[in-house]
C-alpha cells in the first residue's frame, strides 16, 4: 500500500485535516488497494499505539456526561417524592459538567478538521448544542446545591436530558 504525505497537520492529532475527519471516529486507516469483503466494505487495519490515546479526546470522554446525565435524570424520576438520591445528584451532575468541560474544549479542537468538509455545517450545529447541553449541566449542578434555585432542578434536568438527546444525534451523525 502506498501513503499519502500530509500537508497541513492538526496540532493536536497530527493528521491532516481531510485524514483527521476521515478517520475521526476511531483511528482507524483503511489500506489503499484492500479488497472488498464479503458484506461490501472494504477490509480495514486497525492499528493501536500510545499516540491513539491521546487522539480523538472528545470522542473518548464524552459518552461519561451523556450517561452521567441520563443516570442522574432517572435518579431523580426514581426519588421523585422523597429526594431519596440528592447526594448522588450533588456529586453525579457536577462531575459529568466537569467531564463535558473537557470533552466542549476537545470537541472545540477537533472540529477545524472539518473546515471545508460537507458535513461542517452539522459539526457547527453540533458545537452550538454542545455548549448549550454544557450550559444546562452547569445550572443543573448549581441549582442542586443552591436552595434558592432547587424550584428549577427539574426543568434544568429535563432540558439537559432533551439538550444531551439532540446533542448526541448530531455528533452520531458526524462520526458514522
Amino acid at each position: 500500500s502506498s501513503t499519502t504525505e500530509m500537508t497541513m497537520k492538526d496540532s493536536v492529532t497530527g493528521m491532516s485535516s481531510n485524514e483527521n475527519a476521515e478517520n475521526i471516529t476511531a483511528g482507524i486507516k483503511q489500506e489503499e488497494g484492500s479488497e472488498q469483503a464479503g458484506n461490501g466494505y472494504a477490509e480495514e487495519t486497525k492499528t493501536v499505539s500510545l499516540n491513539a490515546l491521546f487522539e480523538h479526546i472528545h470522542n473518548k470522554v464524552i459518552h461519561f456526561p451523556i450517561a452521567l446525565s441520563i443516570v442522574g435524570f432517572f435518579l431523580m424520576l426514581i426519588g421523585y417524592k422523597n429526594n431519596k438520591y440528592n447526594a448522588a445528584l450533588k456529586i453525579i451532575i457536577p462531575f459529568a459538567a466537569l467531564v463535558a468541560v473537557v470533552a466542549v474544549i476537545a470537541g472545540l479542537s477537533q472540529a477545524v478538521a472539518f473546515e471545508g468538509t460537507g458535513v461542517y455545517s452539522i459539526v457547527e450545529t453540533h458545537r452550538l448544542l454542545g455548549i448549550i447541553t454544557l450550559i444546562f449541566l452547569i445550572l443543573w449542578s448549581v441549582a442542586l446545591y443552591v436552595k434558592k434555585l432547587n424550584k428549577f432542578v427539574w426543568i434544568l434536568a429535563t432540558l439537559t436530558v432533551l439538550s444531551v438527546s439532540v446533542t448526541g444525534f448530531y455528533g452520531g451523525i458526524i462520526a458514522h
